[in-house]
């Protein structure tokens, strides 16, 4: 029988090589959210002033319609018209805020 014996310190070594600590990993994460965030608005940032098609799927309580981009932003769109759900409306940017853009239909 073959038995492999490895000293406390061979065992450790073993077992954290390539391992990164929690800090670490969780100073990193917030470093990713952060720069994500901010690529995110810049992104969002573009879009001021430009028209764009968004597809509603949602009512929100505050008298705007909640929907999407083409390329995924998600757009809050003001309208008094009465159900605008599935819908594809034009919709001019206008504002953006945190991670939604504000447009106005056209």
């Amino acid at each position: 029988m073959y038995f492999n014996i490895q000293s406390d310190r061979e065992q450790k070594q073993q077992r954290c090589h390539g391992q990164i600590s929690p800090n670490i990993k969780e100073e990193r994460s917030k470093k990713l959210i952060e720069l994500s965030d901010k690529i995110g608005e810049e992104i969002r940032n573009t879009y001021i002033g430009k028209k764009v098609e968004v597809l509603i799927e949602e009512k929100q309580n505050d008298g705007y319609w909640k929907g999407h981009t083409k390329n995924y932003i998600c757009a809050l769109v003001k309208s008094t018209e009465k159900d605008i759900k599935n819908e594809i409306v034009c919709v001019t940017i206008r504002k953006n805020i945190q991670e939604e853009v504000i447009g106005e239909k056209q």
